[in-house]
């Protein structure tokens, strides 16, 4: 008869087999951990602010795999008929961002905070349910309301070149004197994107100043024709103002003599 080689009273063939299944197990792990689909979203809210009831708001997501398997969208449910989404590729490659566009009818929801959930159905095995947000304030419609986006293309600098105390005397409602400014200091914190009108008593000093800022890339810089006995001549004291709004920290102080 022959023996059997026991080793802590446990056979050896036994302890080969829970290796092996041990082994097998191990792989297993691996490829469910390593080769799997992976959904990431980056910034999963998307925050438009504060809008007007009745606006459509659109909003963009980036979708992305991070995973080692193609990942497949297999379905978006929005949390009310007010919300849409589009995708424009519903299989995502390793590696590879994907688009989620879509919009929100903000009407009926003037004076609440709202915030609507967009819901990605994918083979993640992780996470096969991705939620993602959006969401704001929407206020009551309103004749006297102006949204930023619709004012900040008509927003300008309108810049006083002239002695501060021309400007003490009467200027522009709204413009800022520069007046005990260093020059080359203010031109590199003005923002470039913006128009900026410059004026002078005649237009000449503006004119020189704007001619400095062209090559600094200050394509959006303008200079009051005749200055501002020209506007006087043509509109007398219509917008003109006595009320200073100097750049302040170097404007000067005319209280001490």
């Amino acid at each position: 008869m022959s023996a059997v080689s026991v080793r802590g009273d446990v056979p050896v063939r036994m302890r080969l087999t829970c290796v092996v299944v041990a082994i097998a197990a191990v792989g297993l792990l691996s490829a469910t951990a390593f080769g799997a689909p992976q959904l990431h979203v980056a910034s999963p809210t998307f925050e438009f602010g504060v809008v007007t009831e009745g606006e459509r708001v659109e909003f963009n997501f980036l979708l992305e795999n991070s995973g080692d398997e193609l990942l497949v969208i297999e379905r978006i449910s929005a949390s009310c008929g007010c919300t849409t989404a589009d995708l424009a590729d519903r299989e995502i490659e390793p590696g590879d961002v994907v688009r989620l566009s879509g919009a929100v009818n903000t009407s009926g929801f003037g004076g609440i905070e709202i915030s609507k959930r967009i819901t990605i159905f994918s083979n993640d095995p992780a996470a096969p349910e991705t939620v993602l947000f959006v969401a704001g304030q929407v206020v009551d419609e309103s004749a006297y309301f102006i949204e930023a986006h619709v004012l900040s293309p008509g927003l300008m600098l309108l810049l006083d070149v002239r002695p501060y105390e021309d400007y003490l005397a009467g200027h522009l409602a709204g413009a800022i004197s520069t007046s005990g400014v260093d020059w080359d200091i203010l031109v590199e914190l003005l923002p470039k994107d913006v128009p900026i009108v410059l004026y002078d008593q005649s237009g000449e000093l503006a004119g020189q100043l704007a001619d400095s800022m062209l090559p600094l890339g200050f394509a959006n810089v303008g200079v009051l024709l005749g200055g501002f006995d020209e506007w006087v001549r043509l509109y007398g004291d219509r917008l003109i103002t006595d009320l200073p709004l100097s750049i302040g920290l170097t404007a000067p102080d005319n209280s001490r003599d």
